[in-house]
């Protein structure tokens, strides 16, 4: 995509976070792009269910604390958009399937739009 050649910056960031006494992997992805209008194309994009997300650096060789080994491909999930930067949080059950839908981790990932920028 023409927009994602305009991304000068991409930072992953994991957490953990507990819900109901259940534990949930959550994937945050600070994106920056040189235009505005690039960072809302792919808003736009990310907020498109089943259109894709970004991988999490387990793909990449990284492994999850405890052995843990999420799959993002059912998360829930949020994006916000900030100028020329887009945020993209995933978040799943680390003990169960997980789904899109599913309310409480879609409250974790709305939750985690308010960490601070990942770095």
């Amino acid at each position: 995509a023409p927009a994602m050649r305009q991304c000068s910056r991409l930072v992953r960031a994991r957490y953990e976070a507990r819900r109901n006494g259940r534990s949930s992997a959550v994937l945050v992805a600070d994106l920056t792009f040189t235009d505005p209008a690039a960072a809302g194309s792919v808003q736009k994009l990310a907020d498109s269910p089943g259109s894709g997300g970004v991988s999490d650096a387990s793909a990449d060789g990284v492994p999850w604390p405890d052995g843990a080994k999420p799959f993002f491909e059912s998360a829930a999930y949020t994006v916000r958009l900030t100028g020329a930067d887009v945020r993209i949080v995933q978040a799943v059950w680390l003990d169960r399937p997980s789904t899109p839908d599913d309310p409480v981790l879609a409250a974790v990932a709305k939750d985690a739009l308010g960490l601070p920028p990942s770095t």
